[in-house]
């Protein structure tokens, strides 16, 4: 027997109001969808930004598919593309990079606006967003090229997790979880947190998931797996990291709070020639391997 559902789809007309400095004040939508035989219900528009005067009319439509089911975060990618799009569409009537248009209503995306300022910031650094972004031409012919902004949040939680890591003398690192793997995303995600950590290579890295011989972590699930097991990899890392530095210091004339670790290299931050290879710090743990949860 096999259960299979289908997408909920997400049509709207939309206007948008804002005065000329890029405020919002506006919003009126009319739009449709279904989630298969039960109609399905509206999506969450306006998107993350709750924009004063709002005037809206949906339409749920049953027809004789597949009941919606949650294609990652139910009903949010449609919200995003409508309303993203119809916003990216008023910054370019008014003349504005969509990315300050955006930042400058932030004050209406509720709790997390600090959240989303700061990974507005973030993304637009490492994107070379100002290089890349320009205005829509006028008139344009044949191929155009550009960039776009949406942004997307969702109401889930990591779950609860634990993890073993150990640090061998010889310099080789395992991480043992009990969570399961959804895809390649969830092993991958592990290890660039833990990497990123201890400033080593993934390849660097054992990596051994979903036995119940390992701690406890929760079930795989869409919303909760990466901020669950993220979030234990992290803080097991810190700490062995920490312990490491603890070891390492006196050999290299310095406080642990004073070391860092960078492709491989333990080494003084403000004397980076005074270092050691990531197998040479890890030897002056001697015989006992090093193993935080």
């Amino acid at each position: 027997m096999k259960v299979a559902g289908a997408r909920p789809s997400a049509y709207a007309r939309v206007k948008v109001g804002a005065k000329k400095d890029g405020t919002l004040v506006a919003w009126q939508s009319q739009s449709w969808g279904t989630g298969g035989p039960g109609g399905g219900g509206m999506p969450p528009i306006p998107y993350v930004f709750s924009v004063p005067n709002q005037r809206k009319q949906h339409t749920a439509v049953r027809n004789n598919i597949g009941p919606a089911r949650a294609w990652r975060a139910p009903n949010h990618p449609q919200a995003a593309v409508i309303t993203m799009g119809a916003l990216d569409d008023l910054a370019a009537k008014l003349n504005m990079d969509p990315l300050e248009f955006f930042q400058k209503n932030l004050g209406i995306s509720g709790p997390r606006a600090d959240t989303y300022r700061e990974e507005l910031g973030i993304a637009a650094e490492l994107m070379g967003w100002k290089q890349k972004w320009h205005p829509r031409p006028q008139k344009a012919s044949g191929t155009v090229r550009g960039v776009g902004l949406s942004m997307h949040t969702w109401g889930g939680r990591g779950h609860e997790s634990d993890c073993d890591l150990t640090i061998q003398p010889d310099g080789s690192v395992e991480i043992k979880m009990g969570s399961q793997d959804l895809g390649t995303g969830t092993r991958t995600c592990i290890l660039i947190v833990a990497a990123d950590t201890l400033g080593i290579p993934m390849e660097a890295i054992d990596l051994k998931i979903g036995d119940t011989l390992y701690p406890r972590s929760g079930g795989s699930g869409g919303s909760t797996t990466i901020g669950g097991v993220s979030s234990s990899t992290r803080r097991a890392a810190v700490d062995a990291r920490d312990a490491l530095f603890e070891k390492v210091a006196p050999a290299l004339n310095a406080k642990p709070e004073e070391l860092e670790c960078v492709k491989g290299v333990v080494r003084v931050k403000s004397a980076p020639d005074r270092s050691f290879t990531w197998k040479q710090a890890c030897a002056k743990l001697g015989a006992m391997p090093l193993t935080v949860r």
